[in-house]
């Protein structure tokens, strides 16, 4: 969400005083996803950490030090972030905003990886093992002051699912039919379920056993 990462910068150069506190303890320079965005936060820490104010000549200074001034921009871009946005109110929500999405691609980028890994594992359990572990090291960059990891949470209810359907018990909502919950584990929400037969086996009597 580069427009929230915009909005992080500017209101770290509006209000440094407030807004700085509140985005360091939320996000860190490898959320941004723009390089240019880390470049300029982490110029903005520097310029903090010499005891300067932090605005978009300091921090234009500081990026000029890093030998990156050209490369974000110059001191046009730096100074354009701020026409952007009307407050700095919000700042806490946008680096939320910005900080979602990079854990969302860390969890993409774990799961890709464990795809990989699960077509070369030695088991079904050794593949599910290597998964848990990479899902457990993105959820440990997650927990927050309002949350108790959720990402870890809903992963357990993956794993438990995984493995009552591995056993043959259902996991969603009961077809009707112990056999073919065996098969599908159950219905489950946002599913479009197509029942083709021919004339007179037993579709209909099949869907409401279902809705029953």
């Amino acid at each position: 969400d580069h427009e929230a990462e915009r909005a992080v910068l500017a209101s770290c150069f509006l209000d440094p005083d407030t807004a700085l506190p509140e985005v360091r303890g939320i996000l860190t320079e490898e959320d941004f996803h723009d390089p240019r965005h880390a470049t300029v936060w982490h110029a903005i820490l520097d310029a903090e950490a010499a005891g300067g104010a932090v605005d978009y000549v300091t921090v234009g200074a500081a990026l000029r030090r890093m030998q990156r001034l050209n490369a974000v921009g110059g001191v046009q871009y730096l100074a354009g972030l701020t026409d952007e946005i009307p407050t700095t109110a919000h700042v806490g929500m946008h680096a939320r905003l910005v900080r979602d999405v990079a854990v969302r691609r860390r969890l993409v980028a774990a799961l890709a990886a464990a795809g990989r890994e699960a077509l070369t594992a030695a088991s079904a359990d050794e593949a599910v093992t290597l998964t848990r572990a990479r899902i457990d090291r993105v959820g440990s960059e997650v927990a927050t002051e309002d949350d108790d990891c959720s990402l870890m949470s809903a992963a357990e209810e993956v794993f438990t699912d995984l493995e009552r359907a591995g056993s043959g018990q259902s996991v969603g909502v009961s077809t009707g039919v112990d056999d073919l919950d065996a098969e599908l584990g159950g219905y489950f929400g946002g599913d479009l379920v197509i029942l083709g037969a021919d004339n007179g086996v037993g579709k209909t009597a099949l869907a409401l056993q279902g809705v029953r």
